[in-house]
């Protein structure tokens, strides 16, 4: 156990964190980690800054897209450290944009620690919880005005280009979306949709859908908002379309297409 935790630490500290972001993940204190290397003559990181490009690609969207829908963008005052980070409960996803970030000259880095969730329905579930993290200035500063209050989120203004907004759609749909088979048509795709509590990031995606040429409509729900998917032509156009997404991607390995 001390064996894989003092592993976990060094690598932790090979990604280039300091002291106080070792510890902020750890769930101990920055002076625990400081004795710690000290004993093994470790020198204490100052934040990495990494040259990370804001050239509008088809990566770049899906990564602010799903960090805008699901993930958390957040400022430690006592490391230094712009931490942009998704967490859940499966680490398929993580994979995936684990993969998006380092695509796009991030140095992200995972972790996972034991959290009680509450669900709707009231129910109370404890289990493990998986991370993945970038530190990144640049990154931080262009996606922190998009992500407001209360869930309320923005389209980038560097996501300018067709692949670039495509790919926005595609980590929107990874966070919040859904696909709906119908068992008469033997499981054929019956609709795509996305989900929000507020009517304007809805409109927002609606907005991007109609510049395709696919047909949506929104819909309300008990105390939130949804745009679907259900015109076949426009389910068969958004399903070739949408080759990045995790969900679409992992849905055609299960059925063969």
């Amino acid at each position: 156990m001390r064996s894989s935790l003092n592993n976990n630490r060094t690598e932790l500290y090979k990604k280039g964190l300091n002291d106080c972001g070792i510890a902020r993940i750890e769930g101990i204190t920055s002076k625990a980690v400081q004795i710690w290397r000290k004993v093994r003559g470790l020198p204490n990181y100052k934040p990495r800054m990494l040259n990370i490009s804001l050239t509008p690609t088809r990566i770049l969207g899906y990564f602010c897209g799903l960090v805008i829908e699901d993930g958390f963008i957040r400022y430690s005052s006592d490391s230094c450290n712009y931490y942009i980070f998704i967490q859940s409960a499966k680490n398929d996803i993580l994979d995936y944009f684990f993969k998006c970030a380092k695509k796009l000259g991030a140095h992200p880095f995972r972790s996972s620690r034991t959290k009680t969730r509450k669900f709707p329905n009231r129910e109370i579930k404890t289990g493990l919880m998986f991370q993945v993290t970038v530190n990144s200035k640049i990154l931080h500063e262009a996606l922190r005005p998009c992500k407001c209050e209360d869930y309320h989120w923005k389209i980038p203004n560097f996501l300018n280009n067709d692949e670039a907004l495509w790919g926005f759609v595609e980590g929107l749909f990874d966070a919040e979306g859904s696909i709906h088979f119908d068992s008469r048509y033997k499981n054929k795709i019956h609709s795509f949709g996305a989900v929000s509590k507020h009517r304007n990031n809805i409109e927002a995606l609606q907005s991007i859908l109609f510049k395709y040429q696919i047909h949506s409509e929104i819909y309300r729900r008990k105390d939130s908002f949804m745009v679907q998917i259900h015109r076949q032509e426009s389910v068969e156009y958004f399903l070739s379309k949408a080759t990045s997404s995790f969900k679409i991607r992992k849905f055609l390995q299960n059925t063969g297409d």
